[in-house]
């Protein structure tokens, strides 16, 4: 029967039954697990096996009194008593076992063993966890390292990734072509679009010509030096063969479309760590539009290198930036030496803001017309130049800077200014020219006109008895004539064909010969004063016509000087004049540079402005209330015919002086000429003269003349009839006294044609030019005599009978 029985079913009884039962079973059953959890988390506890019988055994105790719980309702007393078995069982186990290991538990460490063990543990523990904080700090350093290590890491192989990414995007749009061979053979070769685009093959292509028949591209050709090249004979082949670099080497490409172009190659070999080529790569610039601008770059530069201009470039800042070697000549500076250097070097300081204002005008947009300016050298000498401004455009079109185009203009500009000098001379020549012809044939025909007049007045007074009352009359005949002769002498001398006797003369000996004459023609308020260099050289010149010179010149400083008092001063001396000098001379053109006697005539007078002294040689000028004839023209005339010059230095109420320069002539002077004496009248000739003249008065008067003195004259009015006349009968003229300007027939054709006719003919020329002049064309061809017009009786007749006593 269940216990409940027992208990008479008593609620209380079964209850308190009940309940304890059940408590000590909780008990019983916590106990154990207590056990279990410490024996798992004491593992180093000693008798484990001990703690889990005796938990066992608590476990049975427990399941006992659930049972005996269980009993009181059910009568399962053979279970429970199953269940005391194995309690017991396990219980008989747990006592053997306990008591087993007693020997060993009384040999356990006591309290103080423990406390000392402790003790000595705790201090060992301090030292192991000292070693072991330290050990762990370290080790969280190394792995703090290791951390930051691989942090490093990370980024550099993201920054490699980078790097790849960015070498293969910077591969493939590199405007150079790029070829990568990853192999030795050079059969494989990469390249990139740019590289690509240059073949004309597509970028995945295989460029190698060293690849297989099917793989090599087909569609271009390597030419080196003019001639297809072998693979082999390709950049990156040779750097994969030889280790080597191969460095701007051109090539030229030729597509299959005819398309050329030249590109520069560079291949080097990439190596492994022992420096074993392991592969290549290699650049290939495109080069045909740079080839061809260096060429067009080229051609320009030997342009402007061989250009006579100086061209200049240079910076908005004034900076040169070029400068060719007409810019080295021009100016003196090298290339070396003005490159990078301030453009204002070449300006004078008063040309600086003209700079300025030329780069305000190129920065308007505004290009400056060509102009002429003034540049300074290396060597601080000035030149005159004319420039041509240009801007520099960058490709957008914007403005860089400037170039110059200098020319040297000095050359150009002294040559315009000697071609306005030598136009002025030559229109004053040929107004001199002209005016000289028209002064020439005027005395040629007023002396032909006197001839007549002295002639016929010395024939009159010849032929009247010496108380004769017509002879004051013939006196005044003869001195109008004269007066008129002197005339013609002027004109001629104006006109350079003056000079009748030249001679070597001292030119102090004549000044002083003609002091006399002088001191009586000036004021009587100036004053002569002298200054003669000592010894000069001898002139050649005609002694009437020098003291005509001085006459004129010392009369009009003395006129200049007026009724105020003053000095007139004549200087000699040696000048030597060169080319520069000789270009500030009035009628200088053709005169050589050397040694010239020199005569100046100065005063303190009037002096004379601009305006007058531009006019002082023309002929009948005059400042005079009344015209004096041909005045210092006739002078300028003399002095032309006596291959001289002059020179006029004038100040407005300072005063003026006239220099005149002579060339030196050769050899000791000779004296004076003494006044001419009266030939004898008792000479008388003899013979056939034939007079030759264009003129009959002169004809007239001329066979008068002669034939008063025993001579029979036969008359021609020109040379033809003169010479059909002499062809007649040669032998019988003694003489032929021939003008030298006739119309049909000159003197010189119609002496030309008397000498073929008899070589030994005896002619005197008549002319109303000097003597130089008139027989300068008759030297050597043995003309007999020269007899000026006018001339009176003794004149001709003297000249005649030197003719007579010589042969």
């Amino acid at each position: 029967m269940p216990h409940g029985q027992c208990y008479l079913w008593n609620p209380d009884l079964l209850r308190l039954h009940a309940i304890s039962d059940s408590l000590i079973a909780v008990a019983y059953f916590s106990i154990p697990l207590t056990l279990v959890y410490f024996v798992r988390k004491r593992r180093d506890l000693p008798y484990p096996v001990l703690f889990l019988l005796f938990g066992a055994f608590i476990v049975a105790c427990g399941t006992t009194h659930v049972m005996e719980v269980f009993t009181i309702w059910r009568p399962v007393y053979w279970l429970s008593g199953s269940i005391k078995a194995v309690t017991a069982a396990i219980s008989l186990v747990t006592a053997v076992g306990l008591v087993r290991i007693i020997p060993e538990a009384l040999a356990l460490p006591s309290q103080e063993d423990l406390r000392r063990l402790n003790h000595e543990l705790e201090e060992k523990v301090q030292a192991r966890t000292a070693a072991l904080s330290q050990a762990n700090d370290e080790l969280h350093r190394e792995i703090t390292r290791r951390e930051e290590a691989q942090k490093e890491v990370s980024r550099l192989n993201a920054s490699l990734q980078q790097r790849l990414d960015e070498m293969k995007t910077l591969f493939e749009i590199l405007p150079v072509g790029v070829g990568l061979a990853t192999e030795t053979t050079g059969q494989d070769i990469r390249i990139n679009h740019t590289f690509a685009q240059i073949l004309g093959l597509p970028p995945e292509s295989n460029a190698s010509l060293s690849a297989p028949a099917g793989v090599a591209p087909v569609n271009f050709q390597v030419w080196i030096d003019g001639k297809p090249a072998l693979p082999a004979d390709l950049p990156m082949q040779v750097a994969l063969r030889e280790n080597r670099p191969v460095l701007n080497l051109e090539e030229t490409i030729v597509r299959s479309d005819g398309t050329q172009i030249i590109v520069l190659a560079n291949a080097v070999p990439l190596a492994d760590a022992q420096g074993n080529c392991r592969g290549c790569i290699a650049t290939f610039q495109d080069i045909t539009l740079l080839k061809a601008a260096n060429e067009a770059n080229a051609r320009y530069a030997a342009i402007v290198n061989s250009s006579e201009d100086a061209i200049i470039g240079k910076t908005f800042e004034g900076a040169v930036t070029s400068w060719n070697a007409s810019a080295e000549r021009l100016f003196g500076y090298t290339a070396a030496e003005m490159l990078g250097q301030p453009v204002a070097r070449l300006f004078p300081p008063e040309k600086i803001q003209e700079e300025t204002n030329i780069l305000l005008q190129i920065s308007l947009g505004k290009v400056p017309p060509p102009f002429e300016t003034v540049r300074r050298r290396k060597d601080g000498s000035l030149l005159e130049v004319s420039v041509t401004i240009s801007p520099i455009l960058d490709r957008s079109g914007r403005i860089v800077g400037v170039s110059k185009s200098v020319r040297d203009i000095t050359a150009q500009k002294k040559a315009a200014v000697e071609k306005a000098a030598l136009d002025r001379k030559l229109q004053e020549s040929q107004k001199l020219e002209s005016l000289g012809v028209l002064a020439g044939g005027i005395a040629h025909d007023f002396n032909n006109l006197l001839t007549g007049i002295l002639g016929n007045a010395s024939l009159a007074r010849y032929d009247l008895p010496p108380s004769s009352t017509l002879g004051p009359v013939l006196d005044r005949i003869e001195q109008a004539t004269m007066r008129a002769a002197d005339l013609c002498r002027q004109m001629l001398a104006y006109s350079g064909k003056g000079r009748f006797i030249v001679q070597k003369l001292d030119l102090n000996e004549l000044i002083q010969d003609t002091t006399h004459l002088l001191n009586i023609s000036i004021s009587k308020t100036c004053v002569l004063r002298f200054n003669f260099a000592a010894k000069l050289p001898a002139i050649k010149a005609d002694a009437t016509q020098l003291r005509q010179i001085v006459m004129n010149l010392v009369i009009n400083a003395s006129e200049a000087i007026g009724t105020r008092s003053g000095v007139v001063a004549l200087s000699t001396g040696v000048l030597r004049v060169d080319h520069t000098y000789l270009a500030t001379l009035v009628h200088a053109d053709s005169l050589p540079e050397g040694d010239y006697v020199y005569l100046e005539v100065s005063d303190n007078g009037c002096g004379m402005d601009n305006a007058t002294l531009a006019k002082i040689f023309d002929p009948f000028f005059t400042t005079k209330f009344t015209g004096r004839g041909l005045g210092l023209a006739a002078v300028l005339g003399i002095i032309r015919g006596h291959k001289g010059a002059l020179k006029v230095y004038t100040e407005k109420e300072r005063g003026s002086t006239f220099k005149i320069l002579l060339p030196c002539a050769e050899g000791s002077a000779e004296r004076l000429p003494a006044l001419p004496a009266s030939i004898a009248t008792t000479w008388r000739g003899q013979g056939t003269v034939l007079i030759v003249d264009d003129e009959d008065t002169v004809r007239s008067v001329s066979g008068r003349i002669l034939e008063a003195f025993g001579f029979t004259v036969v008359l021609a009015n020109d040379g033809r009839e003169g010479l059909e006349t002499y062809r007649q009968d040669p032998a019988r003229y003694a003489l032929i006294l021939m003008d030298l300007t006739m119309p049909h027939l000159d003197g010189e054709e119609t002496f030309r044609q008397l000498r073929h006719l008899n070589p030994g003919v005896k002619v005197v020329l008549m002319s109303g030019f000097n003597e130089q002049e008139a027989i300068n064309r008759f030297t050597g061809k043995g003309l007999a005599g020269f007899v000026q017009k006018p001339f009176t009786i003794e004149t001709l007749i003297k000249v005649v009978r030197e003719v007579f006593l010589r042969s």
